[in-house]
């Protein structure tokens, strides 16, 4: 990839993109294909590359926003410029304990869920992600904007929450057949308190009619049925 972009030689970044950056579409593009050609190109690349590298998810999510109208190439590049610098960064799964490479505490999962409430400046639109653990390092993770625009930080939070349990009730079920054994609940850490609240309450007094319950429930029936402990993180 830094062979492909003409990138060799050039200073390495630390980080994939600032805090705070907003990726927009250019709506004074003037029809230049050829940038818009080599915006695409760059992004699929990184498309490819987050799959091994979950910290960059986030990043190639935004980049690939405004393909069709890309604004800011240097962003682009900058993540080129990240992965040059934490080329040696892995994903690396040991136990907790060196000496018992195979304790109990081993085969338990944690989640860690986090959303960002109409973060998308052209369509409002929220932006959600999930990563679950399993022996000290990600087994799974997603980051991608949502589908319909979400009235509150805390239905954002909650969507990203169900969709990391269903995950996690999959991937609980693999596990309990290769273990021959129930796992543990998974602790859930999510960085929205009404969020937990609604996850913790018996029933919901009123749905949101932009989704359903069978959409809403996940949290709420892992943590009945003892799969989940929602926790609070910041």
């Amino acid at each position: 990839m830094v062979a492909k972009y003409d990138m060799n030689g050039t200073h390495p970044f630390f980080i994939p993109i600032p805090a705070g950056t907003k990726v927009y579409m250019n709506e004074g593009w003037n029809g230049d294909e050829d940038l818009r050609n080599l915006y695409q190109q760059i992004s699929g690349s990184l498309n490819y590359a987050a799959l091994l590298r979950p910290e960059l998810m986030f990043s190639v999510s935004q980049l690939s926003r405004v393909t069709s109208c890309p604004t800011q190439e240097n962003l682009a590049r900058q993540v080129i410029k990240y992965i040059i610098g934490t080329l040696d960064l892995k994903i690396t799964y040991r136990p907790e304990d060196p000496n018992i490479p195979f304790s109990s505490t081993d085969t338990e999962l944690m989640m860690f869920t986090d959303s960002d409430w109409a973060t998308s400046v052209d369509t409002l639109r929220s932006h959600g992600c999930y990563v679950i653990m399993f022996a000290g390092a990600a087994i799974t993770h997603r980051s991608k904007d949502y589908k319909s625009v979400l009235l509150s930080s805390a239905a954002a939070g909650y969507y990203e929450a169900s969709e990391g349990c269903r995950e996690i009730e999959y991937i609980c079920g693999i596990l309990a057949d290769f273990y021959g054994f129930e796992l543990p609940p998974t602790p859930t850490y999510i960085d929205n308190q009404a969020c937990i609240a609604m996850a913790k309450m018996p029933v919901f007094l009123r749905t949101p009619k932009t989704h359903s319950n069978s959409h809403l429930s996940p949290p709420r029936m892992l943590r009945q049925k003892n799969g989940i402990t929602a926790a609070y993180w910041n």
